[in-house]
């Protein structure tokens, strides 16, 4: 039952809207954050209800999460609810009520007869006075969910009690967006309800963005933009059908547990699922059993790009999806063992949250598809999502790195300067120069036959964008003349940083590189490559395609001349060749 909040807060007043966030708890070490919408003139409520878990176990069953509307005297009569393409079903409401269970993202029952299908999610009871009712955003998508008419009270199940309990990992949330609304009894059965779950989407000329840089890496999409633009909205679609119909075991377990507990299903969907994706294959064994990727590589932030550049409303809705999984089900938000891990985001894992096969991952962390759905939407738990993984990062560097590969150097400063930016705040700048100079000190710019250095030179580039620190940059003048003097094909991963290189010195060569390793990008059917590849395009298009390059300084020219001729062995006059900068020192 729940406590009364312990905060209330304004977090938004205007003439068309407020929103006030409610905190509080439920007594059972489940806490609640509670944002409510009312907009002036309109007679519903916009209600987004986020549970966290800081029960100190590893798992928790949770047999019930309900929101009851009392309705008192007198008790209303007549029901009506939506079903499947559009319909409207009526009748007089007796006391035994009607139930609505949506089971999966395939089958529902209405009083307890399955039909296939799926339920929109709205339904009204209506009295002589007064109808009230609700309306659930993503009702079958995060299945299992159910509404209960009655008499004297509207339930509405944001985890249906007819399902299993559902297991929730220590520090998980959710969150859960619904429409509640109030009108005269007397009138019609509602029309256009089952609307007000989907906001309305304001899609901004892509032009304006990209030139305003309001949306950092945001392109406006004309010339080769233009086609790299319709490619990733192609694949966009090809991802989210292959979300639709891949099929996984759900069997509750980090590892397979045999036939005897398999729990075959169809999409990723379901309360802890929808808006990530999941490797390929029926009980695939990438990590554990049937690992969902916790849309690593950031795929928030290319489905948000998308968006900005084509204004598509049901890229939209997956960006939405998108981030709000990533801050609530992949974010460390309670750890008894670790506290210190608080905020920062898990890795690929089963189930989403298991802390079973290891901990967070310093080669796998994001901020700027966060970042990107917070510019997008003004959803302050973003920023603050995005903040608790960079106010994790700063924290991590007062302990020990072992080495570490190249792109756990690399992924953190990307999160920290993407932090910086939103914020202004110089320790996330600061902290991002510290891990730049120890994977400079670690990987020499040379080993350019390992991928991984691509992360880490993408990631000093941004940190030079910011710093403009001259040790950076004669890093990454190194790493783009290895590059560039291997001819083997390399990986995508390595060229976003001569595509920044190219805007620095000017380099029509890296230029022509850069973007004829885009040219070639395979975009794929499913997660791992749309989000690594369409992140990649995205960035490197940002860089060269949205603002002409500027012109190289005559310092910047000046040492573009000896590097080519230490290059080729000599100077034109004869003299030594310039002084070799050497390698760094390997760091602990």
């Amino acid at each position: 039952t729940t406590r009364p909040p312990k905060r209330v807060t304004v977090v938004e007043s205007g003439p068309l809207r407020v929103r006030l966030e409610v905190a509080g708890d439920y007594g059972n070490g489940f806490e609640y954050v509670v944002r409510l919408d009312a907009y002036a003139g309109q007679p519903f409520l916009r209600v987004q209800h986020t549970f966290i878990s800081r029960v100190s176990v590893a798992y928790v069953a949770m047999a019930r999460l309900a929101v009851e509307w009392p309705l008192g005297a007198p008790a209303a009569s007549a029901y009506a609810f939506g079903v499947e393409k559009g319909g409207v079903r009526t009748g007089e409401l007796r006391a035994a009520g009607v139930r609505l269970y949506q089971v999966d993202n395939l089958r529902y029952q209405i009083d307890g007869q399955e039909e296939s299908g799926k339920l929109p999610g709205w339904a009204e009871v209506r009295g002589k006075k007064v109808a009230v009712g609700v309306a659930a955003r993503w009702f079958w998508q995060e299945y299992p969910q159910s509404i209960a008419l009655q008499p004297d009270r509207l339930i509405y199940n944001l985890w249906a009690p007819e399902a299993q309990p559902a297991k929730v990992g220590m520090g998980a949330a959710k969150t859960h967006e619904f429409v509640l609304w109030a009108r005269p009894g007397d009138g019609e059965p509602p029309k256009g309800w089952a609307e007000k779950m989907r906001p309305l989407v304001a899609a901004v000329d892509p032009h304006w963005v990209a030139r305003s840089r309001a949306l950092p890496q945001a392109i406006a999409g004309h010339g080769p933009e233009g086609r790299f633009v319709h490619a990733v909205v192609e694949a966009a679609a090809r991802y989210l059908r292959r979300n639709d119909r891949e099929r996984w075991d759900d069997h509750g377990h980090v590892w397979c547990a045999g036939t005897g507990a398999e729990r075959p299903r169809v999409g990723a969907y379901g309360m802890w699922n929808w808006g990530d994706w999941n490797f390929p294959g029926y009980q695939d064994a990438i990590k554990g059993c049937d690992a969902w990727r916790n849309l690593e590589y950031d795929t928030t932030q290319v489905l948000a790009l998308a968006f900005a550049a084509s204004g598509r409303a049901e890229l939209y809705e997956a960006t939405v999806a998108a981030a709000r999984h990533f801050m609530d089900v992949d974010t460390i938000h309670f750890y008894a063992p670790r506290p210190s891990w608080v905020g920062m985001n898990h890795p690929k894992n089963p189930l989403h949250f298991s802390f079973q096969l290891g901990g967070v991952d310093l080669g796998h962390t994001w901020t700027e598809g966060l970042l990107s759905y917070f510019y997008l939407t003004g959803d302050e738990r973003a920023l603050a999502a995005a903040r608790g993984i960079a106010d994790y990062l700063v924290a991590r560097l007062q302990g020990v790195i072992v080495r570490g590969n190249p792109r756990q150097w690399g992924w953190p400063q990307i999160a920290l300067v993407a932090m910086y930016d939103a914020t202004g705040e110089r320790r996330y700048l600061d902290a991002a120069r510290q891990y730049a100079q120890g994977g400079m000190s670690a990987h020499p710019p040379t080993a350019v036959t390992k991928w991984k250095l691509g992360i880490l030179a993408d990631a000093l580039a941004y940190t030079h964008a910011a710093t403009r620190d001259p040790a950076i940059e004669k890093w990454l003048r190194q790493y783009a003349r290895e590059v560039m003097r291997r001819k083997a094909r390399h990986d995508a991963r390595m060229y976003p940083a001569l595509a920044y290189v190219a805007t620095v010195d000017g380099d029509a060569e890296l230029r022509r590189a850069a973007l004829a390793r885009v040219e070639e990008l395979d975009l794929g059917s499913w997660g791992k490559p749309f989000s690594i590849n369409g992140r990649i395009g995205f960035r490197i298009h940002a860089l060269l395609e949205s603002e002409p390059a500027a012109a190289p300084t005559t310092a910047a020219k000046e040492q573009r001349r000896l590097e080519k001729q230490k290059a080729n062995g000599g100077t034109q006059d004869g003299s030594s060749p310039t002084p070799d900068i050497g390698e760094p020192t390997p760091g602990p």
